[in-house]
């Protein structure tokens, strides 16, 4: 019978996950890193033959395929081929919906030599024309003869594969994204037709999910990150520092973490949907002075996967926190605001908020703070020369803004720019 050799999905995004990250094209490990899958979906003759995603921008409206076909006879043959289906059912919505693609020449001739090959071309046409995922169904035949038409030939090929739509062209450090982060990003942002909706919707998304705990070791918040390579050599940061440690985090049951580790998951899921935006720190400005290390004293915050709202001003100081900003606007998955910029109630995560009112908003009906600092506390040492914090709430202090960055040499704190993936 005729054989379908390769099934290829043009311009289909290149990707991996957490498997062939650690492998090459051949299928072999290759530690370092950074792998990915060969860009023919299927390829019956090469080391990794069934490629499982695909991936595309909902403004890609046509799909071109190609299709080898082999003819196992010494003789050449002749015929049609048609396309026999070609849908996508998107199940990140509830209940599922189809979508079945116009297929521009669904049937075609072809003519293959004897033990040799030809490869067809069609167009899919259509999109959902919002960020979903789903499975991507697709199939085509093929009928033959001889020039005698003594002999009859025919022969089927499938593709079936998990199909990501997302906003834009996946960026930054999701240029070749990871399957199970778009699982994330297109589940959380279904129906998304903007950036301003896809940071939005992933970062609810990600702080409802129940994939990280805050690491609320009261005197110790969230420090060291739990997710970010922290390899120090010698006195500065290692050649690692400052990459995700992806593996670990969907290895790792009920991950630990801190703001660094959700900013910048946070950072990875929108740039799977084609928005990686900035990592942000900000800090009193004398945070990274010995001898006055001031702290932040919170607003009344929930924790990303703790219950109940904690209070931790009066409780602990964070020295300083991280968060993803787009276009001056904050998107923190790492704690839910008990108020919003208005007073009203919220109890959700930042989305969207400017970055002057995210600080710190002083209501005219109340003496107490919006956003997310109430107050400050200073680090003072007594004659003894022992260090503690004096509480200095409510109060207003102007806060410096950051490009999150490695702070070296010398330094093995854990304060760390997202450079990459490991």
């Amino acid at each position: 019978m005729l054989a379908v050799r390769k099934i290829d999905f043009v311009s289909s995004s290149p990707v991996t996950d957490r498997g062939q990250f650690y492998k090459d094209q051949s299928g072999n490990t290759q530690p370092a890193g950074n792998g990915l899958y060969p860009a023919t979906e299927i390829d019956t003759q090469a080391p990794i033959s069934y490629v499982p995603y695909l991936i595309y921008p909902r403004t890609h409206t046509s799909i071109a395929v190609q299709v080898t076909f082999y003819n196992p006879l010494s003789v050449q043959v002749s015929g049609t081929w048609w396309c026999d289906n070609a849908d996508f059912i998107r199940e990140t919505t509830f209940p599922f919906e189809e979508l079945d693609f116009d297929v521009t020449q669904a049937t075609h001739t072809i003519t293959i030599p004897g033990q040799g090959t030809t490869t067809i071309s069609l167009v899919l046409n259509g999109s959902p024309d919002c960020v979903c995922g789903g499975v991507m169904e697709f199939g085509i035949s093929a009928s033959c003869q001889d020039q005698s038409g003594s002999i009859s030939i025919g022969g089927t090929g499938t593709y079936t594969g998990t199909m990501y739509w997302t906003d834009a062209n996946p960026a930054g450090l999701m240029t070749t994204p990871w399957a199970e982060i778009l699982n994330l990003s297109c589940s959380w942002a279904d129906g998304c037709t903007s950036k301003e909706e896809c940071l939005h919707y992933c970062t609810t998304g990600l702080y409802h999910s129940g994939m990280f705990s805050y690491n609320a070791t009261v005197g110790n918040e969230g420090a060291p990150p739990w997710h970010i390579d922290t390899t120090v050599v010698g006195q500065d940061f290692g050649p690692t520092a400052g990459k995700y440690q992806l593996s670990r985090t969907f290895n790792q049951p009920d991950p630990k973490a801190d703001c660094e580790d959700v900013s910048g998951f946070l950072s990875l899921c929108t740039a799977a949907l084609g928005y990686p935006g900035t990592l942000t720190q900000v800090w009193l400005p004398d945070f990274d002075a010995p001898s006055d290390r001031d702290g932040i004293e919170t607003t009344p915050l929930q924790p990303i996967g703790l219950s109940g709202f904690a209070a931790f001003s009066g409780e602990t100081s964070w020295g300083f926190h991280q968060f993803l900003e787009d276009s001056s606007k904050v998107y923190d998955a790492c704690a839910a605001q008990v108020k919003d910029l208005n007073g009203a109630n919220y109890g959700e995560a930042p989305w969207g908020w400017p970055r002057s009112g995210y600080w710190q908003t002083s209501p005219p009906d109340t003496s107490d703070f919006l956003g997310l600092a109430n107050g400050y506390r200073s680090w003072v040492q007594d004659s003894n020369g022992q260090g503690h914090y004096v509480d200095n709430v409510p109060a207003s202090r102007t806060p410096t803004f950051v490009p999150a960055q490695l702070r070296g040499p010398a330094r093995t704190e854990g304060i760390y720019l997202l450079r990459g993936i490991e």
